[in-house]
């Protein structure tokens, strides 16, 4: 644009301006803001009633959120409530179904403790638990603990006035007397394997064991009774150079998930 050009058409801006305000001082636009007040009053109306509507459901919807987060986290508590009553049912139908199973054998064959276990034991090296009776309910070391249908789990290992620990039979220093319900009525030792397994050793080669063959106490111990389910092998090794063959037991049950045994006393 030519510098001719801009000046006039700064001039003739300014001039306006002057004349407007000129106008105004002497209320000659007062008609015309009436006029333009008038007819944008209606929409002015409008865009603030749109506003405030726009406003109600914005906070309507935040209203409706927070309600839907607050019903929504009382639901997950319910549930989370239901599976937390689900699973203490569950699990005390399951010892009450342990109980009954041990108080049936207990009182049909032997003298027996009925004791819980409380904690496991605190020896890092031995695999062990602690039961809530002792020497006050004639508790004694070596007394067998057994489990539901009088699965064997262990043996008493320290005594103490209220409580005893047992230890496992998966724990390595456990030995216990076995017979094997096969054909030949095998005779073995019953030994711990690094507290995760039980393992048959002692059984002459000449005999002869297969998978699935059941293991029992053989009563040769003063303290422990004849026939006592130790568990049923699984894996057999035999070596032609060796006089003895061994077997790796499955035990009936977990040991880790008991929480009533039974003590037989003397």
């Amino acid at each position: 644009m030519q510098p001719v050009s801009m000046r006039r058409l700064l001039i003739a801006l300014v001039l306006f301006i002057l004349c407007v305000m000129f106008l105004n001082r002497f209320g000659a636009l007062t008609a015309t803001a009436n006029a333009v007040r008038q007819t944008l009053s209606p929409l002015l109306t409008i865009s603030f009633k749109i506003a405030k509507n726009t406003n109600e459901a914005v906070a309507a919807l935040f209203q409706t959120q927070n309600a839907l987060r607050s019903e929504n986290s009382a639901l997950r508590a319910r549930a989370l409530d239901y599976e937390m009553r689900k699973a203490e049912s569950e699990r005390l139908r399951e010892e009450n179904t342990s109980l009954l199973n041990l108080l049936h054998y207990t009182s049909s064959t032997l003298t027996t403790v009925p004791a819980q276990i409380v904690s496991k034991g605190t020896d890092s090296m031995v695999q062990s638990v602690v039961i809530d009776r002792g020497s006050e309910s004639h508790i004694k070391i070596g007394d067998p603990v057994i489990a539901e249908k009088g699965i064997l789990i262990g043996t008493i290992r320290s005594v103490y006035a209220r409580e005893a620990i047992a230890e496992l039979i998966t724990d390595n220093q456990s030995k216990i007397g076995a017979r094997l319900l096969n054909t030949d009525r095998s005779i073995g030792i019953a030994i711990g394997s690094h507290g995760l397994s039980v393992q048959i050793e002692m059984i002459p080669q000449n005999e002869i064991i297969t998978a699935g063959d059941l293991i029992i106490t053989s009563g040769i111990e003063k303290s422990i009774p004849r026939g006592l389910i130790i568990g049923t092998i699984t894996t057999i090794k035999k070596e032609s150079s060796e006089p003895f063959q061994t077997a790796r037991l499955s035990l009936p049950l977990a040991l880790n998930k008991l929480s009533w045994v039974a003590v037989l006393t003397r």
